[in-house]
């Protein structure tokens, strides 16, 4: 793993999104795979539109929306887990979801604490997997 220069973004992305194609039946799916794309019957939804954003070493980043506003689709695109439809995105190093790894919220604890069972068991698995 190449190791960044100080003041060099770690995450960067520029002009993020992600597409959707919403059905409103299985069989309208059908139709226009059948028909090569000549049938269409879905409509577009964009998670993401215009995303863009460069963290450096140290820093941390803050998604917060109401549901359906794109942060899991964000995260997703930044592990691996979805492809982007429009934009480029690049990451030096390991990027760690919180939300993928099932991290609940606790109103009674602050951002730090709550994460703190997921991070360290993040970094467990990984430490037992090198100690093999």
């Amino acid at each position: 793993m190449i190791t960044p220069t100080p003041g060099e973004p770690v995450v960067r992305a520029e002009r993020l999104g992600k597409k959707f194609k919403i059905y409103p039946t299985p069989w309208a799916r059908a139709v226009e795979w059948l028909s090569l794309g000549r049938a269409v019957r879905h409509e577009d939804f964009w998670a993401l539109r215009d995303v863009s954003f460069a963290l450096v070493r140290g820093e941390s980043l803050g998604v917060i929306g109401i549901n359906g506003s794109g942060k899991s689709t964000l995260l997703k695109l930044l592990s691996g887990a979805l492809y982007a439809t429009d934009g480029t995105f690049a990451v030096r190093g390991r990027v760690l979801s919180l939300l993928e790894l099932g991290t609940g919220v606790n109103p009674q604890l602050t951002a730090g604490r709550t994460s703190s069972p997921a991070v360290s068991c993040s970094t467990s698995r990984r430490a037992t997997r090198n100690r093999r």
